[in-house]
């Protein structure tokens, strides 16, 4: 049996037509809907990015601010460090009032002090700058000029008072000789004295006191807190603020 297609040929045209239309619609219509979709996402995925990128950039804002403050308070410390070490520096030498004590504290009757001179002794000479060491001392010159302050203060004090000792020159007369070396020996027991010796002594024959003789001896005292030569700075810094 045979199918007859009474349809004239223009109007199966016109439905190839119509079909082909059709399926050109579904394939811009789905272009459109990957399209939208891959905006919509895009959209999304730059919004995350933007998200992230704010909470990195007030992070980043946190962190150079919290360096700063940082910085700005090493460089307090550093002042403070150095304040602290130039005050504790400036209360190292013993007071005079100490010394003197500890001088007259133990003086025996037979032993009368006619003076008593403090005073410094340079240990370190100073000899001229060779011509080839002028550039090195300019910078040094340079490098001090970068220093704090109180370093500065610090650095100078320690070039005056570090190069040399504190002496005590005693002088007077005595009526026992025999005293006079336990009182130098016993000088020598005080933390604030070093060493103390006799430096001269010769008999007084026109005297009224039998055996008298003149003397005069030398104490070198002990570096204070903060100077070179100091045997433990704990305990000498608190004898030094012990006694004061």
């Amino acid at each position: 049996m045979h199918d007859f297609d009474f349809l004239p040929a223009k109007f199966h045209q016109r439905q190839k037509i119509r079909k082909s239309r059709f399926w050109l619609g579904s394939v811009f219509f789905m272009f459109a809907v990957v399209i939208v979709t891959s905006s919509l996402f895009q959209y999304a995925v730059e919004a995350n990015i933007q998200e992230q990128v704010d909470c990195l950039t007030q992070s980043y804002e946190k962190t150079k601010v919290l360096k700063e403050q940082g910085h700005n308070l090493k460089k307090v410390l550093s002042t403070t460090r150095s304040d602290a070490g130039l005050y504790a520096y400036l209360r190292h030498p013993w007071p005079r009032t100490q010394i003197l004590a500890a001088v007259v504290e133990s003086l025996p009757d037979s032993v009368m002090l006619a003076q008593i001179q403090i005073h410094r002794e340079s240990t370190i000479s100073t000899p001229d700058i060779p011509v080839h060491q002028r550039r090195r001392v300019d910078q040094q010159k340079e490098d001090i000029g970068k220093l704090l302050p109180s370093q500065r203060d610090i650095k100078q004090l320690r070039k005056t008072y570090d190069a040399g000792d504190t002496i005590v020159s005693i002088e007077g007369v005595t009526t026992h000789v025999g005293s006079l070396h336990r009182y130098l020996r016993g000088l020598e027991e005080f933390r604030l004295i070093e060493k103390a010796e006799l430096s001269s002594i010769e008999s007084l024959e026109n005297s009224d006191q039998p055996g008298a003789s003149q003397f005069s001896a030398r104490l070198m005292v002990r570096p204070g807190y903060g100077q070179p030569g100091t045997e433990t700075t704990v305990d000498v810094a608190q004898v030094s603020l012990f006694n004061q």
